[in-house]
């Protein structure tokens, strides 16, 4: 974590939204010297405010090829996802949004058979057993502070984590949960085997739909693409597919995403976004300003269950002007 030193004036400290995580956290601070950030109770955004990467490799001045552009698009702001479906909706690209085998299998289950899910505040004011699965501290890096798991200890509750759960796992796990009246369930990424995962995911909703015949279950997670799902849903009322990433190669990654590609992609194999994932994982990349940090915007939590304001700092960054938005890239790049 990175905190103000003691000779800071409170003054220049800012509360800002969080565009890094799916959590988008909402009572972080910033402070700004000479166009420097430092951020305040998230070590993982204060090292992606702190690193911005610059544009790396031979970016192209037009993107084209015969058929849309795949594009695979993980955390961006309501400015970029309107430029994509845009886009997506002039066959000029192909969208899909990241994810692992888990969460994909998640999102075809309930789309198919409907969930039962609730808020981060509903689990922290009402659960009286919680249980994570998956990479949640490393993806969601504030989630059991957020959720207040030792507070849910303190007055009785039981909370559980495995790092993942398959077929034959299942059932043992799920009996753990058989006593509350309130059970809050939190997948994460890598929660199930891949090969497993359609299944261990059916089986998890059919549980907890059947579980809230007697009492209130929860099954939960985050996206990074939720702003862009559910902004193409609004527009179009069609759902951009949710892709398990780590298995198939795209044109082109954009925003902050679950998972990078260690093989190159059919062509271009470029990336857009703060920061560089190195020339093995992108032949190029090109440097973007971060929304909430160079100009305002707005995104939706991860859960879906919240549009959150993202604003511009006081005293700007000194990067901002010679900094592109993800939005003009696009314009660039399918406009021209």
């Amino acid at each position: 974590m990175t905190l103000s030193s003691p000779s800071e004036n409170p003054a220049n400290l800012q509360r800002i939204t969080c565009p890094i995580c799916p959590l988008h956290c909402d009572d972080l601070t910033i402070s700004v010297s000479e166009g420097n950030p430092r951020v305040t109770g998230c070590g993982h955004a204060a090292d992606a405010f702190r690193n911005h990467s610059v544009s790396r490799g031979s970016v192209p001045d037009t993107l084209q090829k015969a058929g849309s552009v795949a594009v695979i698009v993980g955390g961006v702001d309501f400015e970029t996802a309107r430029s994509l479906t845009r886009l997506h909706s002039l066959g000029r690209i192909a969208l899909f949004c990241d994810s692992d085998a888990t969460l994909a299998a998640l999102d075809i289950t309930t789309r198919r058979d409907g969930n039962i899910s609730c808020t981060m505040a509903e689990t922290r004011q009402r659960a009286t057993t919680v249980w994570t699965v998956g990479q949640t501290n490393l993806s969601w890096p504030r989630f059991a502070e957020r959720v207040d798991l030792k507070s849910i200890q303190s007055r009785g509750g039981q909370v559980f984590h495995d790092d993942s759960v398959g077929i034959d796992t299942l059932p043992a796990r799920l009996d753990r949960l058989n006593e509350g009246d309130s059970v809050h369930i939190w997948i994460g990424p890598q929660a199930f085997p891949r090969a497993e995962a359609d299944i261990v995911a059916a089986l998890l909703g059919r549980w907890v739909r059947e579980q809230n015949q007697q009492r209130r279950v929860f099954l939960n997670t985050f996206q990074y693409a939720v702003t862009l799902q559910s902004l193409a849903l609004w527009r179009t009322n069609q759902p951009i597919p949710v892709v398990d990433s780590t298995i198939n190669d795209f044109d082109l990654r954009l925003g902050i995403s679950m998972n990078v590609m260690p093989s190159k992609s059919i062509t271009l194999n470029g990336f857009v976004g703060h920061q560089d994932p190195g020339p093995d994982q992108a032949d190029w990349f090109a440097a973007s300003q971060i929304p909430g940090w160079h100009h305002r915007s707005q995104i939706v939590r991860g859960d879906g269950s919240v549009t959150l304001p993202l604003k511009t700092v006081s005293q700007p960054p000194r990067s901002r002007d010679s900094l592109p938005r993800m939005s003009e890239w696009l314009t660039q790049w399918f406009d021209a």
